[in-house]
């Protein structure tokens, strides 16, 4: 199928109608070139000023980028998926509620609409990051070599793979026995960026205490990260061996948020520490209310 050119007196939109088009075209008009779906990050830029590129390549007509499969509760989210159908699509809420309950947190219902998990990803400080590095995502992209894929806490500490096209996200089965948290806290719920973004995945029992931990912080302009001392530092304990005072001052430590025109660093990280903790206490609250 030919690909379909429309211009303006702003921009030129190219509309391939394959992964393959897509790629051949940003390589052809690279470097004043941008891949373009829900469009609603490039609207903010905008807005802000930043200058456009003359080409918009849409992958809105690419249907390879829209797939979702599951095999057991290995979940596959094609890039182009939209946060409203993450929220609302049954097999999410049957494997993976978690996901639901996090994309109905992003931005108002008409930015859902439009936006994209793969423009939340490749924005670097989308709100799902969080979640996803809890989940040991990996990403799969086109790139020159062909399809490559990575870990997302990987692609997230390189440079790599930063101007490609993603094209899903694959999130591995996880132990029935897991629990999950993600809270978003912004100053208007979902209509503004969040001060701070958590997630977490743990598995705990009476008897070995945490055998699983992965903690995540972002949000906003903060770079999303592992909180991964934390981690290590609650591996293997007990309720009873748990010192909170220390999990608060490590997580003060290993995360540096920036501060800006409304919040404070230090508010963000006292923020953080006590989401966290909080939602620790209350999986292990359940926990034990479960084995009662």
């Amino acid at each position: 199928m030919a690909v379909q050119k429309v211009s303006s007196q702003i921009s030129t939109v190219w509309i391939p109608s394959s992964i393959q088009e897509a790629v051949s075209l940003k390589n052809r008009l690279a470097p004043d070139a941008a891949y373009v779906s829900g469009a609603t990050l490039l609207q903010l830029k905008w807005q802000a000023g930043v200058e456009m590129p003359k080409h918009h390549i849409s992958l809105e007509k690419i249907p390879d980028l829209r797939q979702l499969n599951v095999d057991k509760g290995h979940l596959e989210i094609g890039a182009g998926t939209t946060l409203s159908t993450l929220r609302n699509h049954s097999v999410i809420r049957t494997v993976h509620p978690i996901i639901s309950e996090a994309a109905k947190t992003i931005a108002a219902p008409a930015v859902r609409n439009r936006g994209t998990v793969g423009g939340n990803v490749m924005w670097g400080e989308g709100d799902l990051i969080p979640l996803l590095l809890t989940m040991e995502a990996q990403l799969t992209f086109f790139a020159k070599n062909g399809f490559q894929t990575v870990e997302m806490a990987d692609w997230l500490n390189s440079s790599d793979f930063r101007d490609v096209l993603l094209v899903k996200v694959a999130i591995p089965e996880r132990d029935s026995s897991t629990q999950s948290f993600y809270r978003k806290i912004g100053r208007r719920e979902t209509f503004t960026a969040a001060i701070v973004t958590i997630a977490g995945q743990v598995r705990f029992s009476n008897k070995d205490g945490f055998t699983e931990v992965r903690l995540a912080i972002g949000g906003g302009s903060n770079k999303p990260l592992r909180l991964v001392k934390i981690e290590q530092y609650l591996l293997g304990k007990s309720v009873e061996k748990i010192h909170w005072p220390t999990v608060y001052q490590w997580i003060l430590k290993e995360f540096h948020p920036s501060s800006d025109a409304f919040v404070s660093s230090e508010y963000k990280k006292k923020v953080a520490a006590n989401l966290i903790i909080s939602e620790l206490r209350r999986l292990l609250f359940l926990q034990e209310e479960a084995c009662v």
